[in-house]
């Protein structure tokens, strides 16, 4: 690469440069299409690592592996964007050529290798030049005098959440989310999803339609581990009983200390999770019995209602639910999921699944019929809900419509989803439970 111009007959010698994840030095590519495909320079050769899965976000991609000497011992023709190609045993050297008609000359093209062992199709990054100026040379200040190209960047949405995460600590607010992510998408979109959850700085959030694999009992892929970050340290995973390819997930801020698949009772082809969190510390409070700070638990259940057989069923499953959180030991209780509240279920204008939770103690965020949480042009369909349980009220709460983020599904433009996200902030009142603890421990000692 060229020395980087940067003014006053000064440059960043290139040595100053870094080497990015990305693999491809983009100068290297002739200009000029040869036999309708877009080429390397004939002497440039990228190193690779024999047993890496390699990435590209350029479509119909061909891989020519190479040995110590370029030698070719291989090749992978027509690869899909985002597809990984495993380096094979003996290649230290890969040559790509695109065709012309999916890739241009300048076109940001992206070549790294994939860090996810589980499912590596789902490691879908950005595209980075191939070297940057090295990070050591730049004075810290810059920040205080630029900003970011865009407000919703990775930068931006790091110092926002930490900012609404001090705001929503002193409100004693928890921002949970409930997200179906759509089952037929799931090999091009959990990166959009990644986004969308650190554009609105979702503090928890339980995942329907979540393709763990093909086998019971089998995991292949793994959201919480793809989504883990600065946002959600924590995440929670099962070896699904039933379903494992229309499961359930959660993403938490705060640890999880354990997660629990039940099948229904009363519906063997459906299951729900019991994920429980262990909450932050509440003002160092203690009850002068026992030693340490009061601990905080919240229980949250994600569920998916089944939609083919009638109201019903959804109910005996809400039933289902109720029975196992009536000893629950938890001090927070939430429940998050995709209800299929169908028109079928609702009767003299009222809504007879809410009206099941409500009768449980849980109290929906909304119970209008003119909430849509589906991505629907025309239908007003309030499918996806929140229920809170006692010490638990709902402050403000979103829908955010899956149309704000595209995904190319082989060749088509579609939202990230055919759900929205919902998400809710909720008050919790820690106080209550705390004094309730404290003079529990007293009666204890007693």
């Amino acid at each position: 690469m060229k020395d980087v111009y940067i003014g006053n007959n000064s440059y960043y010698l290139n040595s100053d440069m870094k080497q990015t994840y990305n693999l491809m030095d983009s100068s290297r590519l002739k200009q000029n299409l040869i036999s309708g495909y877009v080429r390397f320079e004939d002497d440039y050769y990228i190193p690779v690592i024999a047993g890496k899965a390699v990435m590209c976000n350029r479509y119909k991609g061909k891989y020519l592996f190479y040995d110590a000497n370029k030698v070719q011992i291989s090749s992978e023709y027509y690869v899909d964007t985002y597809t990984p190609v495993v380096v094979p045993s003996g290649a230290e050297y890969m040559q790509m050529s695109y065709n012309g008609l999916f890739t241009a000359y300048g076109d940001d093209i992206l070549i790294y290798y994939s860090e996810n062992d589980v499912s590596p199709r789902d490691d879908q990054r950005d595209f980075v030049p191939n070297k940057l100026v090295d990070g050591k040379i730049i004075n810290s200040g810059i920040y205080d005098d630029t900003c970011p190209e865009a407000d919703n960047s990775e930068f931006m949405n790091r110092v926002k959440y930490s900012a609404f995460r001090d705001i929503r600590k002193a409100e004693n607010v928890i921002r949970i989310g409930c997200f179906n992510i759509f089952i037929s998408r799931q090999f091009g979109h959990w990166h959009v999803i990644k986004k969308e959850l650190k554009d609105h700085a979702v503090d928890i959030c339980g995942f329907e339609e979540v393709r763990y694999g093909e086998t019971v009992g089998t995991v292949e892929r793994r959201l919480p581990e793809f989504l883990k970050s600065w946002q959600f340290p924590y995440g929670s995973y099962h070896d699904p009983q039933v379903q494992p390819s229309s499961n359930k997930a959660l993403a938490s801020h705060w640890e999880v200390l354990s997660t629990t698949e039940y099948v229904y009772p009363s519906n063997a082809d459906g299951s729900f999770i019991k994920c429980v969190i262990k909450l932050p510390h509440y003002r160092d409070s203690r009850d002068g019995v026992n030693e340490g700070e009061i601990d905080l638990t919240l229980s949250m259940y994600v569920y998916h209602a089944t939609s083919s057989k009638g109201v019903s069923v959804r109910l005996s499953e809400i039933a289902d639910i109720l029975n196992v959180i009536a000893s629950d030991t938890s001090d927070f209780k939430l429940i998050v999921g995709d209800a299929n509240a169908f028109e079928a279920g609702v009767v003299d204008g009222r809504t007879q699944e809410w009206d099941a939770w409500k009768a449980g103690g849980f109290t929906p965020i909304y119970e209008t019929r003119n909430i849509n949480t589906v991505n629907s042009k025309f239908s007003i369909l309030p499918y996806d809900n929140i229920f809170m349980g006692a010490n638990i009220t709902c402050k403000y709460f979103n829908v955010v419509p899956s149309s704000d983020y595209l995904v190319n599904i082989r060749g088509s433009i579609v939202p990230v989803s055919d759900h929205d996200l919902l998400y809710a902030d909720l008050v919790f009142d820690f106080q209550a439970v705390i004094d309730a603890k404290i003079e529990q421990a007293k009666s204890d000692e007693t």
